[in-house]
């Protein structure tokens, strides 16, 4: 007679055929000013199976990383409408289009490009994000507000865990190494390629927050 026993998957058994790998894509727009680049930032989340099954919780197991797909800077003095456009464009392009979630450096000049970028109406989720000198990071009228040593930790944390991975053949690869070893100090001149990652991750890891909200 099969008891509950029998149900639960043996190591190694080909019988038991777990969930392709997910695949989410999470952006991050740091817009400059006159001295600063605007900096677009994209990464992959990809959550897969690791082909172990918990007995407890009778679950698969899986494992969660992220990967940078793009890192690209725009030349200075790029009108806002031009930036809207250009970000619009990209994430309209498949496999981005319907699978990406947006974060956008709403602080300063920032809502205008927020506001144009809703009104092209992008296959994405738009989340406007104000760097803060808070303590906690806080959700408030369609707008999130997060302290900068929250972004500066968060990435320092998926940077040192190797969950999130850089390739060296990556676009601007070598000056996002430079801004990452200076981030979050007063040493750091130009922080815009690792601000957009920094936007980019802090949503990746904290989405599941948003779920409940319509931006």
């Amino acid at each position: 007679m099969q008891t509950i026993l029998d149900l639960i998957p043996a190591a190694g058994d080909n019988r038991f055929r777990p969930e392709p790998p997910s695949v989410s894509y999470f952006a991050g727009l740091d817009l400059g000013q006159r001295r600063d680049h605007t900096a677009l930032a994209i990464l992959e989340r990809k959550v897969a199976p690791t082909g172990e099954f918990d007995r407890v919780a009778w679950q698969t197991l899986t494992s969660v990383g992220l990967r940078m797909r793009h890192l690209g800077r725009m030349p200075l003095d790029t009108p806002c409408t031009a930036i809207a456009e250009a970000v619009a464009a990209r994430i309209e392009k498949p496999p981005l289009a319907g699978r990406t979630m947006l974060a956008v450096d709403a602080t300063g000049v920032g809502l205008p490009v927020v506001d144009h970028l809703k009104s092209l109406k992008p296959p994405c989720r738009i989340v406007p994000v104000i760097v803060s000198s808070g303590d906690h990071p806080n959700w408030s009228r369609g707008v999130w507000s997060v302290p900068r040593r929250e972004l500066v930790a968060n990435m320092q944390i998926v940077m040192e865990s190797r969950e999130l991975a850089v390739s060296s053949r990556t676009r601007h690869a070598k000056p996002f190494e430079e801004e990452l070893a200076c981030f979050g100090t007063t040493s750091s001149l130009h922080d815009d390629l690792v601000f957009a990652a920094a936007l980019a991750a802090f949503l990746a890891r904290n989405f599941a927050a948003l779920r409940g909200y319509r931006l």
